[in-house]
């Protein structure tokens, strides 16, 4: 027999779309309880070589095989658990048909891991297996001549079918007691081909005693795990519908897996399939421009708290804290709450506004982009989703950093005497447009005639700070000092404001005379 104390099973996939089970060398030993498992699997491939993998789904053994062979054994898991979950198995027998549940292609294939042939995992491969399973169970259950549950006893004994009760739960227009519940159970298939719902109060009726006992079989298992069901039992509120407030639903609720593993059908609303919903911390970066361009610049921010597809204030998840332990009514609608979730969500909130305070730079933004919880100082523990998304004016400059040819482009003057390459024309045009932090301008007086092209395309440079350096004596003609140091604009310095585009020699002078104080003279200036 083949030694599997050092080999894995894995799958591959050919272009046909079939599966193959392969084994493949590991480093090390497997330990004992895994050489067991995979004896099983290897046996299944033997025996149903087109149908291990169905096989295989009824196995509850732990998921720590290769990537390739647990997502795919998640998948048969997915059509048994379906597959149990059908009603009236003993007439259907095997004429059932089993619909994939909606979404479930979707999330499997943005999940699939690496592995041979992954290239052909599309949502018609995956149809087309969950189609297979269903033939594997038709031919199964046709050759079978015992009843379905002893089919399904007999592939695993830990399995159990659905019964024929079903346990339903509505909201109700009732505000102080807004859920209603009631137990039915199958009386057979109508004509649309769907089971006929009765009042489980119907059935005390129509029974007797032994038909009782079988038909609330899947019942008293499940209150041998819930108190609540127990309770139901004991005070015969079983049999009538009831009126709940939401702390009653939510550990109804909580509780549906549970009845669903012992056989009892569960009909909820939707918003509950959905699960908790982890909080998210949403910041939305840069949607307006900044006065200063560069990595330093103070981006404007906002922050909103999530959940689900609302999206909450301050205000209200607090409110929801000092109200709920696990359903809230929000914006007409029902939440499932995390309490211990949403609080962490709200100091993750209280975190970004303190960073708000001291402001968040391009820099930081990028960063935060790449890595939210370290730059928010919030321990990756899954405990609140941190999204951190980019406003209108950084889309726009990232898009442009990503896609130089989207920059608008420049056309050098008349005197530019050269051909410039495709990337080297892209970066004059990003040059034109960029915004630097400090401008050096050496031989400044070559800027002191103000009316010059040169003069003005130097000024014409966006910059933060500016710094000019001449060695050539100036201080015979204001007009050139003026020239020099207005370079750019407006100084910092100036005390009152040059208007025109050549000011008078009267203003010219009382700029330079009336300097800020720390400069005593313009002769030191010069």
């Amino acid at each position: 027999m083949t030694d599997r104390t050092k080999e894995q099973p894995v799958v591959s996939i050919m272009p046909d779309q079939t599966l193959v089970l392969e084994w493949e060398t590991v480093n090390g030993t497997v330990h004992p309880e895994q050489v067991q498992r995979q004896k099983e699997i290897a046996q299944a491939a033997e025996t149903r070589k087109d149908d291990w993998l169905y096989e295989l789904g009824f196995k509850q053994f732990p998921l720590d095989f290769s990537a390739s062979l647990d997502y795919f054994l998640r998948f048969s898991r997915c059509f048994v658990r379906e597959l149990l979950k059908t009603v009236e198995h003993e007439t259907l027998r095997h004429d059932a048909v089993i619909s994939v549940p909606p979404g479930l292609v979707s999330d499997f294939i943005s999940t699939c891991p690496m592995m041979a042939g992954s290239e052909y995992v599309t949502p018609g491969m995956l149809e087309g297996l969950w189609q297979g399973f269903n033939e594997a169970f038709s031919r199964d259950i046709k050759a079978f001549k015992g009843r379905v549950s002893d089919y399904f006893r007999e592939k695993n004994p830990d399995l159990h079918p659905a019964g024929r009760v079903f346990f339903h739960l509505v909201e109700a227009k009732n505000s102080h007691l807004p859920f209603a519940f009631m137990a039915t159970y199958s009386a057979g298939m109508g004509a649309n081909g769907k089971p006929k719902h009765l009042p489980l109060k119907h059935a005390i009726e129509t029974h007797d005693d032994d038909a009782l006992l079988t038909l609330l079989s899947t019942v008293y298992k499940a209150a041998e795990k819930s108190r609540i069901v127990a309770d139901l039992i004991d005070s015969g509120e079983l049999f009538h519908p009831l009126a709940w407030d939401e702390d009653e639903a939510f550990g109804f609720l909580k509780e549906i897996p549970d009845y669903e593993a012992c056989g009892v059908l569960c009909r909820i609303p939707d918003w509950w399939k959905q699960t908790a919903s982890t909080p998210r911390v949403t910041i939305s970066l840069g949607d307006k421009k900044p006065a200063l361009a560069g990595l330093d610049a103070i981006l404007d921010f906002n922050v909103s708290v999530g959940l689900g597809d609302l999206e909450l204030s301050r205000q209200e998840v607090e409110t929801i804290l000092e109200q709920t332990q696990g359903l809230a009514f929000i914006k007409n609608k029902w939440v499932t709450v995390d309490p211990e979730k949403l609080r962490q969500a709200l100091k993750a909130f209280e975190r970004i506004e303190d960073l708000a305070a001291s402001g968040m730079t391009l820099g930081m933004a990028m960063r935060a982009r790449l890595a939210p919880e370290k730059i928010l100082g919030h321990g990756d523990d899954g405990q609140v989703e941190i999204c951190v998304s980019n406003g209108t004016w950084l889309t726009s400059v990232l898009e442009k950093m990503t896609h130089p040819e989207q920059v608008d482009p420049v056309v050098p003057g008349k005197d530019f005497k050269a051909t410039l390459r495709p990337y080297q024309s892209k970066g004059v045009d990003w040059l034109a447009k960029y915004s630097w932090h400090c401008l050096i301008l050496d031989e400044a007086q070559a800027i002191k005639n103000p009316g010059t092209q040169e003069t003005r395309a130097v000024k014409a440079l966006p910059a933060a700070h500016r710094i000019v350096m001449t060695g050539t004596p100036v201080e015979n003609r204001l007009s050139d000092l003026w020239s020099i140091l207005t370079d750019g604009g407006t100084p910092p310095w100036r005390t009152r404001p040059l208007t025109g585009r050549f000011a008078s020699g009267r203003r010219k002078k009382s700029w330079c005379i009336n300097l800020s104080p720390g400069a005593p003279s313009r002769k030191r200036l010069i």
